[in-house]
């Protein structure tokens, strides 16, 4: 199931673990990150940056993240599908059109007013659109950079910059240059503990470590310990899959089930063993929240009356489809806010319709079954409440300003929207209930 940063880092945040972040560089090693999360039922930052790429087998961008997406909500275990390193505005409105839940805006080599600023931005766009932000201040170098050096220590995070900078942004999570690097280390790591520490007792978001690969475990256990609530992954695991390649690219290893079981080897072996270490290990257990109570929490998020429905019972049953998400996001307000049909019923009938969907369209009996259900949920919902439009319903048209105002004073949403939540809910899953008996 797919989860914003901030709903998969708070509960680290109160827990006192941290979440892996492991990069993807291809469709199929994202499936196998995906089981060992399901496996050992552990929250996971699938990650992506720029840089990366978007593998070989999908063209272009859009659609392949489509499928990454498509892949994370289906997921038996919470998932947040993460921009990594984004330099430019341009990436972060890119990543929020194919769906991101989270975006990092790495601005942390810029004079620290332009990274302020460029954070500022990119908070204001990304919340608008429900989705969290990371950012980083300090430098989390690569291999230029050796931290037992004054100069480069120079690098590290300024604590009084980070209360200004984390204030000021409002951004989610912050990265903070305490001595790892990206990549490989020229020396042995040298973390600054005691940075750390001040860092975590005066900020109030959640840390991030970036480049944990070759940090080694103590240390790493030790950062948890003192506030890291996000650790990322990429280099460790990329190691490993070339050595695990390199052996498998033999004239009698060629077959391609040889190579994906390699590939899903290395990231059983080294992905479980930083799930371990961030102890998010049995973490990720989903919520057994009825479709009513998830619908009821995705409307209270700000998604319209249809898109909550859909959403609450499209993760539950797999048919969720971005075409039909774009579609009811117009329906909120009864029908494009003209004060027609309500928008929880036409998320009802979305829910029908994507479920009768799999009928085979030659198979008559059977598209006549779903046009009934479709009715029999209308006629239920008029028995209840005798009208099906927004306006009746609500007392408000939302397409007169002066009405659509009064919606928040009046708590419209408690005394209207969230009963016909509730009721369009109720009806489908007791219909379920009794063909199940």
């Amino acid at each position: 199931m797919l989860f914003t940063l901030n709903q998969l880092l708070e509960p680290a945040q109160a827990g006192g673990y941290a979440v892996v972040a492991p990069d993807f560089p291809s469709l199929g090693f994202t499936e196998f990150l995906i089981e060992r999360a399901e496996k050992l039922q552990a929250p996971l930052i699938l990650s992506w940056a720029p840089e990366i790429g978007v593998g070989h087998e999908i063209n272009p961008q859009a659609r392949y993240f489509k499928i990454i997406r498509a892949m994370a909500e289906e997921a038996k275990a919470p998932l947040a599908l993460h921009l990594d390193h984004a330099t430019e505005l341009i990436h972060i409105k890119r990543a929020l059109d194919w769906g991101f839940t989270s975006v990092m805006i790495d601005a942390s080599r810029k004079p620290y007013q332009e990274n302020l600023e460029l954070t500022q931005t990119v908070v204001e766009l990304a919340h608008s659109m429900g989705v969290s932000v990371e950012s980083e201040l300090g430098v989390v170098g690569s291999g230029e950079l050796d931290y037992h050096n004054a100069s480069d220590r120079a690098q590290l995070t300024n604590p009084d910059l980070a209360v200004r900078f984390v204030t000021e942004t409002g951004v989610d999570a912050l990265a903070v240059a305490v001595g790892t690097v990206h990549g490989r280390y020229r020396g042995e790591p040298n973390l600054d503990f005691e940075l750390l520490a001040e860092l975590n007792q005066r900020l109030s978001v959640p840390l991030v470590l970036h480049g944990c690969s070759g940090t080694g475990d103590q240390n790493i256990t030790k950062a948890i310990r003192l506030g890291i609530r996000k650790i990322n992954l990429f280099s460790d695991m990329m190691a490993a899959l070339n050595e695990a390649l390199t052996e498998m690219l033999k004239p009698d290893q060629l077959p391609y089930e040889n190579i994906r079981g390699a590939a899903g080897q290395v990231a059983a072996t080294v992905l479980d063993h930083y799930i371990y270490l961030s102890g998010s290990a049995g973490k990720g257990i989903l919520p057994s929240a009825s479709p009513s109570e998830r619908a009821i929490e995705l409307f209270n998020q700000g998604f319209s009356c249809s898109e909550a429905i859909f959403r609450a019972f499209a993760s539950h049953e797999g048919f969720t489809s971005d075409t039909a998400q774009l579609v009811l996001s117009m329906m909120g307000g009864g029908l494009s806010n003209q004060g027609h049909i309500c928008g929880a019923v036409l998320g009802g009938l979305a829910v029908l319709g994507a479920r009768s969907s799999r009928v085979n369209p030659l198979d008559q009996p059977a598209r006549m079954k779903a046009l009934a259900e479709g009715k029999d949920l209308l006629d239920a919902i008029k028995g209840k409440y005798n009208d099906l439009d927004c306006v009746q319903l609500t007392g408000i048209n939302f397409n007169i300003p002066e009405q659509a105002a009064r919606f928040a004073p009046e708590r419209v949403a408690d005394r209207a929207c969230l009963p016909m939540i509730r009721l369009v809910c109720e009806l489908i899953t007791e219909k379920d209930k009794i063909k199940s008996s």
